[in-house]
């Protein structure tokens, strides 16, 4: 959270929760890194934001990262054809 701290408050830092468990929109990363997965998930009290969690395999190991980013995004996924499953409005 000390690293983070300015970026996010604590409710949005939260959220990595329920992105990881129910994901608003899950995409396709392998053009940027294979063997990863985009995980989005709506902030209730944002128009504009989304958290978007990055899964990236790494042998046995599993990297995440986690930061907001504007609703624009999904739909540079949808142009790309990256997307697997949107429940998000753009």
């Amino acid at each position: 959270m000390s690293k983070h701290g300015k970026e996010f408050d604590l409710k949005e830092f939260d959220i990595i929760r329920d992105t990881i468990a129910s994901p608003d929109c899950i995409a396709l990363n392998d053009s940027h890194h294979k063997k990863s997965l985009l995980l989005y998930k709506e902030i209730k009290w944002s128009n504009k934001s989304i958290m978007e969690c990055v899964f990236i395999r790494e042998g046995k190991n599993i990297v995440i990262h986690y930061h907001k980013i504007n609703k624009r995004k999904i739909r540079k996924l949808k142009k790309e054809g990256q997307i697997i499953e949107n429940k998000i409005n753009v």
